[in-house]
């Protein structure tokens, strides 16, 4: 009878024990309704610090001055480079979509105010080109005269100025936030045409890190007219400017698939942009070589080096395995990519090779493509 109930005893014990390990309590689960109620009022908190540019372009009349037509020249000229090197290898080239950027749509555009004394951030395209002036509508209707400060096409930001001194205005607060991670829920939050006084898109992140390293990839649909707007989380959080919708793009313009510039790179560029730093689109740093990528082992090649390349300068021979550049880890292509962009032409970064099982760090000097 003693020798039973010690059993029991014993059982009982180790059953009081193991309960707490193995009934773990289960993981929260969101309702949808739940998640459209936070996003419906993430959107309407994030509202009034929303507003919409109105820009006045140069037209196409015949008179336009000497200085108009020549800076006109100048802007097709670039645009048709830039073209040219994004379908480069691309078999259908359609020239017809170059003239796109003519076409826009004439109505108001997004932007979203950081400051209360009036300082607006928006996308660069929203304000690219020969531009007259630009008006500020703000979402209860008032207007005031905007002033372009700077902008950074690579990261496709721009900053206005509301001119309006001694005036606040509602603003999202600029604070750096973890960004976050794949899956999450966002809301991209535009101007509107007409009386509607603002648009809500709905997605989620669906990768980091991508046009080299400087945006979100977005899982929600972007436009003409919500591009320069807010991107923000379901704790209401500013997380990023609607970007990188572009007339020749092959995603970002209604196709399901958006980007954003992050608030980290928005943080760091902005202080230059408000004192009207002009950062046009930059040549990508290139070391000299083309690397062949073998996924099963997670290594990448050097399969070819440039002669008088920084690269050969460097010592790097075909056959070498990259192990870092710049400090970041080289497993793939992205990676050798991501760790490119975080550096600029003229610039002299390590790079670690294995040749041989032999460990070697070499400083190469990065240049532009040509």
């Amino acid at each position: 009878m003693k020798t039973n109930y010690l059993a029991l005893s014993l059982i009982g014990l180790f059953f009081s024990w193991a309960r707490p390990l193995a009934a773990e309590d289960p993981p929260e689960v969101v309702a949808p309704a739940s998640v459209s109620r936070a996003l419906r009022g993430v959107a309407e908190a994030a509202a009034p610090a929303m507003v919409k540019l109105h820009v006045n372009r140069y037209g196409r009349s015949k008179r336009r001055s000497k200085w108009e037509r020549a800076s006109r020249r100048r802007l097709k000229l670039r645009l048709m480079r830039e073209f040219k090197d994004r379908f480069r290898d691309k078999k259908d080239m359609d020239w017809s979509t170059f003239f796109r950027y003519l076409q826009r749509p004439a109505g108001p555009v997004s932007g979203v105010i950081v400051d209360r004394s009036g300082l607006v951030v928006t996308s660069r395209y929203n304000v690219e080109g020969l531009v007259r002036s630009v008006q500020v509508e703000l979402m209860d209707g008032r207007f005031y005269p905007g002033r372009i400060l700077g902008w950074d096409a690579n990261l496709d930001v721009a900053v206005v100025r509301i001119q309006a001194a001694g005036e606040t205005f509602p603003a999202l607060a600029m604070e750096p936030v973890e960004c976050p991670a794949v899956g999450s829920f966002v809301v991209v939050v535009g101007a509107s045409w007409g009386r509607v006084p603002y648009t809500s898109n709905p997605g989620m992140v669906s990768a980091h890190n991508r046009l080299g390293g400087s945006a979100l990839q977005l899982a929600a649909h972007l436009n003409y007219g919500n591009t320069g707007g807010a991107v923000l989380d379901l704790e209401g959080r500013f997380i990023g400017v609607a970007g990188h919708v572009r007339p020749f793009s092959r995603t970002g313009l209604n196709s399901g698939v958006g980007f954003a510039t992050g608030i980290t790179r928005l943080l760091k560029v902005l202080p230059d942009l408000e004192k009207g730093r002009r950062n046009e689109h930059a040549s990508a740093p290139f070391m000299g070589i083309r690397s062949r990528e073998v996924k099963k082992e997670k290594r990448i090649y050097v399969a070819q080096v440039a002669p008088g390349s920084g690269a050969d300068e460097a010592g790097i021979e075909a056959g070498d395995i990259l192990v870092s550049v710049a400090g970041l880890l080289i497993e793939d292509s992205n990676d050798l990519r991501l760790a490119l962009a975080r550096c600029r032409v003229g610039q002299k970064v390590s790079v670690v090779v294995n040749r041989g099982g032999v460990v070697l760090r070499l400083s190469v000097r990065l240049e532009a493509r040509q």
